[in-house]
């Protein structure tokens, strides 16, 4: 089972030096990222409201697999599904 937000939930994100989250902070809570196992980039609708994200699914130091994104348009980082 995991958690699934279709909106998404913000987050705040230290990213390293390829880009990717290093440490994300949600809920005042940091958790550092012991490795990205997954990481991909779309680009579609731009004929309408475009989206444009660069995901990754990361392991935290804590255990937890999180589905995170980028938007890369407004830049702002954002939570999608928790792993069980």
């Amino acid at each position: 089972m995991s958690h699934f937000w279709p909106a998404a939930l913000p987050i705040e994100v230290d990213g390293d030096e390829t880009a990717a989250p290093a440490r994300i902070t949600w809920r005042c809570r940091s958790l550092r990222i012991a490795r990205v196992l997954e990481r991909w980039r779309i680009d579609e609708a731009w004929w309408q409201r475009r989206i444009w994200r660069e995901y990754f699914v990361v392991y935290t130091e804590d255990g937890l697999i999180l589905a995170v994104y980028r938007d890369l348009g407004t830049r702002r980082w954002w939570l999608q599904r928790i792993y069980d």
